[in-house]
């Protein structure tokens, strides 16, 4: 069963997964500590059904020593720098886009047929795919112009990160962040 300590505050598989440390009384909580959490994790992507769940599905199992998991950790700690950089600077970073386009060559896509579909999946599953399918996720970010609609939240204590598609979202999510606010206004009245 998944754990539901992930905030997962976006349909997109990219800020779900830099999402996973969180901010509480002003201290960073990280919540992938293990192999077990990121499987945790895994699983609840799955469960939500956004964009990529089969390809995770597909590859979950391949992430369950303590080495790749490290990995993992620096890529996300990785790409949630250049993903802030990207929100402050207001374009994407020149190594950001070498990083994506290095790991495509390294690890191209292949379409893969699963069920009644077609998955575009990793070619070489063994050279940590869940990169190239974040990365997947964010080109989809780039082509689909919603890179540039990426914030921070309003809250300046958390560091959850969003896309706001309607162009006035100031909150990670109402659940986290906003009505939080909403009460403080209010009990301040």
């Amino acid at each position: 069963m998944a754990n539901e300590k992930f905030p997962n505050v976006s349909d997109r598989l990219t800020l779900n997964f830099v999402n996973t440390k969180i901010s509480r009384n002003g201290k960073i909580i990280e919540l992938l500590n293990s192999v077990e959490d990121f499987q945790n994790w895994i699983e609840q992507i799955i469960l939500t059904g956004p964009k990529y769940s089969q390809q995770l599905e597909f590859i979950k199992e391949i992430y369950t020593n303590q080495e790749e998991f490290a990995r993992l950790i620096e890529f996300r700690d990785y790409l949630y720098k250049e993903l802030i950089y990207s929100i402050d600077s207001g374009s994407m970073s020149t190594s950001l886009t070498a990083f994506i386009e290095g790991i495509s060559q390294y690890n191209p896509f292949i379409y893969k047929k699963i069920g009644s579909t077609f998955l575009i999946l990793p070619k070489y599953i063994e050279r940590e795919p869940i990169k190239n399918i974040i990365l997947l996720d964010l080109i989809d970010m780039i082509s689909e112009n919603e890179f540039c609609k990426l914030k921070r939240c309003y809250n300046p204590q958390c560091v959850l990160l969003f896309v706001d598609k309607t162009g006035r979202r100031k909150w990670c999510s109402m659940k986290i962040c906003g009505n939080r606010k909403k009460v403080e206004r209010f009990s301040k009245k």
